[in-house]
């Protein structure tokens, strides 16, 4: 997920990354889910229980084979000058390459 959340950081546009996992959410459950709920859409845990879930293996495949630069979800980098404030104040130090969440602490944490 990082690397997603980078790529819309690094140019500004967070509120597209917010669109779009806003969207998976409504469509990752299936209509055998037992944690969303279709029939009332102002109601808690409302889905269009679409079943994008069905399709995380081919996309996994898929980011794993046509973007090979993407690190590892273990591996610390320097977060880029241009991170967003909130991103930067997220941070346990200056040096820290990862988030404060982070229960592996990067070095500089």
């Amino acid at each position: 997920m990082r690397p997603l959340f980078t790529a819309f950081d690094d140019h500004g546009r967070l509120d597209l990354f917010a669109n779009l996992m806003s969207a998976v959410h409504l469509h990752w459950a299936t209509p055998q889910s037992n944690v969303t709920q279709s029939s009332d859409p102002g109601g808690v845990g409302f889905s269009h229980q679409s079943g994008l879930v069905r399709f995380e293996g081919a996309v996994v495949k898929a980011l794993a084979t046509s973007i090979s630069w993407v690190p590892p979800p273990t591996s610390a980098r320097r977060a880029p000058a241009s991170r967003s404030k909130v991103a930067r104040e997220t941070r346990c130090s200056p040096t820290c390459s990862v988030c404060c969440s982070c229960p592996s602490r990067a070095p500089g944490c």
